[in-house]
């Protein structure tokens, strides 16, 4: 009875082995056919533009590490600059994961780094509309992870302050986005539309 279960198990074993190697080849030959197919999916085949956008972020939440930090690192025209948490420890792992510039535990001391120049807010819903006026205040772009704020009136009031700093400088749209002459009529539209919010 025991050499037969013993038996059993080996051939198992060697069942198990045969498969798990048969579906360990496929993958590295799937990887293969991918990285020769589409070689753009590959960090190793891409490059970096000369000038990168130097972005940071603001929270260390999982949203920030299973997106954010990966998608600024992968990005071939900008960089993860900065990476800001009020958690010391947190904010010394995910450094030690995505090698930043630089690392900041207050968001004025990262919004007064001259080098960034883009911040993702991936804070706790109660706090983006306030850290957005702020980083827009300081002369940042944001993109803020979802959502912009937890009432109505807290957005209102960032969108009404935006526009009065705008118009006093006489935009009201990101200087990328700004109509130039010879602009198509959907930039025309956008520009508009940004100047109506």
């Amino acid at each position: 009875m025991l050499a037969e279960t013993v038996g059993c198990q080996t051939t198992t074993a060697r069942v198990n082995s045969r498969m798990c190697d048969a579906i360990v080849g496929w993958i590295h030959s799937t990887i293969e056919w991918e990285r020769t197919s589409s070689p753009l999916m590959w960090s190793d085949s891409l490059h970096k533009e000369g000038r990168l956008l130097g972005i940071g972020v603001l929270g260390c939440d999982p949203i920030a590490q299973y997106a954010h930090f990966d998608a600024c690192r992968k990005a071939r025209n900008a960089e993860l600059y900065a990476i800001c948490d009020i958690a010391e420890d947190l904010v010394a792992r995910m450094a030690a994961i995505h090698a930043p510039h630089a690392t900041f535990t207050d968001f004025d001391a990262m919004l007064a780094d001259p080098h960034l120049e883009a911040v993702i807010i991936a804070t706790a819903d109660q706090f983006p509309a306030s850290l957005c006026g702020k980083a827009l205040a300081a002369g940042k772009h944001v993109l803020v992870e979802k959502p912009l704020g937890v009432s109505v009136e807290e957005c209102q009031a960032l969108r009404d302050s935006w526009v009065a700093r705008s118009s006093a400088y006489g935009r009201a749209w990101p200087r990328s986005s700004a109509p130039t002459a010879g602009s198509s009529a959907s930039t025309t539209r956008t520009a508009a539309w940004a100047n109506s919010i």
